[in-house]
């Protein structure tokens, strides 16, 4: 990693793309655009898609020193991330792509001092935690098929789900049947409907809402599905704070999910009755964390974290 260099906020772009949503800001201006994911297709065309399109929301006219992107899709490897970052470098006209998970920019927004833990939950789950003793290491975040439990698109998924069997018998009565025909048509079909349409992921985790909204008034269903999310996302802030030698540790909050208080609550509860957490309210956003590095050009304390690509073809 580089040495920091702070750099101005009119000079520097924050990108954060989202499973749903892709967010950018530069200077005190933010916009927002659809999110890019492996589903997409190729991740190196869903992403460019994706910056094209916020480039354009945004108005953005000239070349910047230096742009940190947040990939809640990060690639496994350097030779991925080298066409992404030659992509929104020339994109953008910038001299610098910095590539980082979207659990270091949740980390950084929530947390600016890098100590403790960070659970970032949106579409999917990201968890971070470090210390001064410990290197940065990520939770969960496996997505969709293999992982993100209790995230939004669990929710969704579980709350579909449930509606079908409540629609067959399989399963208790439930207003989250009505809310998916409300939302998604008649019950034949649905599945094909669901999982053969556009930005499928997305479509089943914008659900979550709906179980979220459910839960809190009273659908005996829609609460044990939050129940159950609740402990997925409990066992995942547990493995953190034991990676960590044992609580109390700082934990942040964040996340699409986090904005409602029904869920939010039951988690903070459980999570404070064993005493291995104490809550902090997160300090800012993804947005805001790839923002900070951005402009202070330090990614401390993950360095090891984070692909740097320089342009050779940058001029001012």
């Amino acid at each position: 990693m580089t040495t920091p260099d702070p750099t101005s906020s009119e000079h520097v772009i924050a990108l954060d793309f989202g499973q749903t949503a892709t967010s950018l800001r530069i200077g005190e201006r933010t916009a927002r655009a659809a999110g890019a994911s492996h589903h997409d297709g190729d991740l190196t065309d869903a992403i460019m898609t994706s910056a094209t399109a916020i480039r354009a929301i945004a108005k953005i006219d000239k070349g910047v020193d230096r742009i940190v992107a947040g990939l809640s899709a990060y690639p496994s490897t350097d030779q991925e991330c080298r066409p992404i970052a030659k992509g929104l470098a020339e994109l953008f006209g910038s001299r610098e792509v910095w590539l980082c998970s979207d659990t270091v920019a949740s980390h950084r927004g929530a947390l600016p001092d890098g100590q403790g833990i960070a659970l970032a939950v949106g579409t999917g789950v990201a968890c971070l935690a470090a210390d001064l003793t410990h290197p940065a290491r990520e939770f969960d975040g496996y997505g969709y098929l293999l992982g993100d439990w209790g995230g939004g698109f669990w929710l969704g998924s579980s709350g579909l789900s449930a509606a079908l069997d409540s629609h067959d018998g399989r399963g208790p009565q439930t207003s989250l049947m009505e809310l998916a025909e409300r939302e998604h048509g008649p019950v034949a079909g649905m599945a094909m409907r669901l999982s053969s349409g556009y930005r499928p992921v997305a479509t089943v985790a914008a659900f979550a809402q709906q179980v979220l909204g459910a839960a809190a008034q009273g659908d005996l269903v829609a609460q044990n599905i939050v129940t159950l999310a609740v402990q997925h996302l409990y066992r995942t802030v547990l493995a953190a704070v034991q990676y960590l030698g044992g609580g109390p540790v700082v934990l942040a909050l964040s996340g699409g999910v986090m904005q409602n208080d029904f869920i939010a609550q039951e988690l903070a509860t459980t999570l404070t009755q064993g005493g291995e957490v104490v809550m902090a309210q997160a300090a800012g956003t993804p947005l805001q964390g790839a923002f900070d590095i951005a402009r202070s050009g330090d990614a401390a304390p993950f360095e090891h974290m984070v692909y740097v690509y320089t342009n050779e073809e940058y001029h001012t």
